[in-house]
C-alpha cells in the first residue's frame, strides 16, 4: 500500500493552489513549485513589491514614490525630468525687460540691467530727475539713463548751471559799461548818453534847415535845454558835431542863429580843446547869466 501512495504522490501538481502571487507564473516541481515573478516583485511566492526608491533615483532633492516596477519623482521647484535631473531654465521666457541680461538659477533668475533701469526684471526706469539735477529753477525731464533740463531765461548748460552773460553781445552803446544780471543787463552810460542801452545822445540839433545843423540842445537834470554862447566857438562846435556822429564842424553860431529856445539854459561857458568826444568832457558851468537870445548853434560837416 505504501508504494502505491508514493506513486500517487509524484503526480500531485503543487501549482494547483496558485501559490505564486502578483501575476507570477508557477512551475511545478517534485513536492515543490517555483514562481517566476513579473517585474517589480520578488520573494518565493513573488509576494514582495520591489522598492524602486531604495537606490534613491530622484536627484536634486526630489521625493521618490515607489510603484510596481517603477517609481515617480516629485521634483523640488526649479527641476524637472523623470529623475529631477534637469534644471528648469527660468530665462527661457525672457523675463528681463528693457534690454536686461538674464542669468539662470535654481528656481530663480537674475537680471543684469542696462544703465537707466532697475528692479528684479529691470522693469523700472530710474528717475534721473529725482536728485533735482537742474539748477537755477530749471525743469527736469527724465530720459533713459539721462535727463534734460529746460532752463529759465538767463541760464543755460546741461544743468542750467551757467548764467547767460547778457553783456557778451556788447549791448551798451556809445561807450557805456555793461553789468550782467539774470536775464538782464544794466548799462552805465558815459556822460552825454542815456537810455537802456545808452543809445540816446544827450545832445540834439533843433530848428536847422538840415539834420546836420541847428540850435544845440542838451539833456541834463532830466530836461532838454539850450547852451549859452559865452565862449562858444569852432572847437566847441567840433566836439558837439563829433558827439552827434559827424566828423567836425564847419561853423559855430551865436546869438540864437537858429531861433530862441525854450525852457532852461543848461550849460554856460563851455570851453573845449576840440579833441573831446562829448561836451561833457569839456569845462562848463551849469549856472548861467544868459538869455535865449544867446543860444548857441552849429553846422556840422557831413
Amino acid at each position: 500500500m505504501a508504494v502505491n501512495i508514493a506513486i500517487m504522490r509524484q503526480y500531485i501538481d503543487d501549482c494547483l493552489a496558485a501559490p505564486c502571487l502578483n501575476g507570477a507564473s508557477c512551475i511545478d516541481g517534485n513536492y515543490s513549485f517555483t514562481c517566476t515573478c513579473v517585474d517589480g516583485y520578488t520573494g518565493p511566492a513573488c509576494e514582495t513589491d520591489i522598492n524602486e526608491c531604495s537606490s534613491n533615483p530622484c536627484t536634486n532633492g526630489g521625493t521618490c514614490t515607489d510603484g510596481v516596477n517603477s517609481f515617480t519623482c516629485t521634483c523640488v521647484d526649479g527641476y524637472i525630468g523623470l529623475a529631477c535631473k534637469t534644471d528648469v531654465n527660468e530665462c527661457s521666457s525672457n523675463p528681463c525687460m528693457n534690454g536686461g541680461t538674464c542669468t539662470d538659477g535654481v528656481n530663480s533668475f537674475t537680471c543684469t540691467c542696462v544703465d537707466g533701469y532697475i528692479g528684479p526684471a529691470c522693469e523700472t526706469d530710474i528717475n534721473e530727475c529725482s536728485s533735482n539735477p537742474c539748477t537755477n529753477g530749471g525743469t527736469c525731464t527724465d530720459g533713459v539713463n539721462s535727463f534734460t533740463c529746460t532752463c529759465v531765461d538767463g541760464y543755460n548748460g546741461p544743468a542750467c548751471e551757467t548764467d547767460v552773460n547778457e553783456c557778451s553781445s556788447n549791448p551798451c552803446m556809445n561807450g557805456g559799461t555793461c553789468t550782467d544780471g539774470v536775464n538782464s543787463f544794466t548799462c552805465t552810460c558815459v556822460q552825454g548818453y542815456y537810455g537802456v542801452s545808452c543809445q540816446t545822445n544827450l545832445i540834439r540839433l533843433v530848428n536847422g534847415g538840415s539834420p546836420n545843423e541847428g540850435r544845440v540842445e542838451v539833456y541834463y537834470n532830466s530836461e532838454w535845454g539850450t547852451v549859452c554862447d559865452d565862449s562858444w566857438g569852432i572847437n566847441e562846435g567840433h566836439v558837439a558835431c563829433k558827439q552827434l556822429g559827424y566828423p567836425s564842424a564847419s561853423a559855430a553860431w551865436s546869438f540864437a542863429h537858429f531861433g530862441w529856445g525854450v525852457g532852461s539854459i543848461l550849460l554856460d561857458d563851455v570851453v573845449c580843446t576840440g579833441d573831446e568826444t562829448s561836451l561833457w568832457d569839456c569845462s562848463y558851468i551849469s549856472t548861467h547869466n544868459c538869455v535865449h537870445s544867446e543860444d548857441a548853434g552849429v553846422t556840422c560837416n557831413v
